[in-house]
């Protein structure tokens, strides 16, 4: 079975769905999509050379403290392929990415980023046309908070 890529604000099997929305920027020049492959299941790809993004927006977070994110990683091409290359953002505020060397094409989890505390979230993934040389692969994106 052939399965075509959706773009991510189009593609509506999320696990986690109303009122958490799956958006895009479309003033960028590239577009993040959700793929599947013969050896990896629904992920959200960002090609490599463009600017692309993914926004997750109104997680409800009201009540919790200690929010943290994690999720999981995987390049397409090895040259330079490093965790902080991804630029993510809460609440419009820059989180802090281990500089952790990718030197597999298989996922690795990417844990405990701590988040700002509010009763809803905005999480913003985002690469540029210069620091996405490898073409990367996002999964599983959890939260957990206390």
């Amino acid at each position: 079975m052939l399965h075509l890529p959706k773009k991510v604000d189009t593609y509506t099997d999320w696990d986690n769905a109303t009122p958490i929305t799956y958006t895009r920027t479309i003033t960028l020049d590239g577009y993040a999509d959700v793929r599947i492959t013969s050896s990896t299941s629904n992920h959200v790809w960002f090609p490599s050379d463009k600017c692309s993004d993914l926004i997750i927006s109104n997680i409800p977070a009201g009540g919790y403290t200690n929010l943290k994110l994690s999720f999981d990683i995987a390049p397409y091409k090895l040259t330079d392929a490093c965790v902080d290359r991804l630029k993510i953002f809460c609440n419009n505020t820059p989180l802090v990415l281990p500089a952790t060397t990718l030197t597999s094409q298989k996922f690795i989890s990417v844990t405990d980023i701590p988040l700002v505390t509010s009763n809803s979230l905005t999480l913003k993934f985002e690469y540029t046309a210069e620091n996405n040389t490898s073409s990367y692969r996002l999964d599983n994106f959890t939260i957990t908070g206390e």
